[in-house]
């Protein structure tokens, strides 16, 4: 018995997402490079052929009806199967409005129809889903946009990188990172610091303004003597900042600059000519913010 093809590789995708969802991701990302290069041939070949001017008027009334046809399939049967799966209301509301730029299954149909009904009717096929397809191309993704909007998933699909580049260093800065002035004792810092997981520490003058930094290794290096929390201050202990940051600049550019130099923090100044200290651009703690911030989104997202 003859099967349908369409309708076999159909199948064939249901079963293996069904039966081993985790193996079968890489199968489909190597398939779906092959979508591309399938749907330019096909408009390539289509359009070769295809004489908008010559067309006759009863192709452009099959059209017509065969676009809101079509569209409304696509809606309320979105609408229906999110019904029968429960799922969210806002997920039956606008899922159809995000398909009107799906046309795989109906390329896929012309050309079988093509090889099936030879002749005028073959041809007729062929450009009547042509045409339609290229009009919903066109105005789909403002359908998609729409709905995406509508649902409030916007920004939700996101990963770590799309945050770097949208992310300036103000708003992942620690503001509350422990800092000490010239003349903070030994003992104060390390009774401090106990309290906290930062690795560095910004020595500021009494203006307000950077001064210096003190890390872990330093303070180590400060305990060799019995009685040097007594007597040791800030300003003995530190050492000159390696670079510092506005918090204006791109997130992206200074941790780029922290991987150049192999830094774990960098003190961050505010902008302009009076620049004081703002907080510390710890590299582990962008690194838990945007995990965070991705996982919050995907939780949104229902993925």
């Amino acid at each position: 018995a003859r099967v349908d093809t369409i309708l076999a590789a159909m199948a064939l995708g249901v079963t293996l997402v069904n039966l081993a969802p985790r193996r079968t991701g890489t199968a489909f990302d190597v398939l779906e490079r092959f979508a591309t290069p399938v749907y330019v041939l096909f408009f390539v070949m289509v359009g070769a052929h295809l004489n908008v001017l010559a067309m006759p008027a009863w192709v452009w009334a099959l059209a017509l009806p065969y676009i809101v046809g079509r569209s409304a399939g696509k809606i309320l049967g979105a609408n229906l199967g999110a019904r029968l799966a429960g799922a969210a209301p806002v997920l039956r509301k606008y899922l159809g409005w995000c398909l009107f730029c799906q046309g795989g299954v109906a390329v896929g149909l012309s050309l079988l129809a093509r090889h099936r009904f030879p002749g005028q009717i073959g041809d007729a096929i062929i450009m009547i889903i042509a045409v339609t397809t290229f009009v919903v191309e066109v105005i789909g993704p403002a359908f998609v946009k729409f709905a995406v909007q509508r649902a409030g998933e916007v920004g939700l699909d996101v990963t770590e990188e799309d945050l770097i580049a949208s992310y300036r260093v103000a708003d992942v800065v620690n503001r509350r990172s422990p800092k000490f002035t010239e003349g903070t004792t030994l003992a104060e810092m390390l009774e401090t610091i106990a309290a906290t997981e930062a690795m560095s520490y910004p020595v500021t003058d009494e203006r307000g303004q950077l001064s210096g930094m003190i890390t872990i290794q330093d303070l180590k290096n400060a305990l060799g003597g019995v009685t040097a929390a007594e007597w040791l201050v800030a300003l003995d202990l530190m050492q000159p900042a390696p670079d510092t940051v506005s918090e204006d600049v791109p997130l992206a550019e200074a941790l780029t600059r922290m991987r150049e130099q192999d830094l774990e923090s960098l003190p961050v100044v505010s902008a302009g000519e009076d620049a004081k200290l703002v907080g510390v651009l710890e590299l582990r703690a962008v690194n838990r913010v945007l995990s965070q911030e991705v996982l919050r989104r995907r939780r949104l997202a229902g993925v």
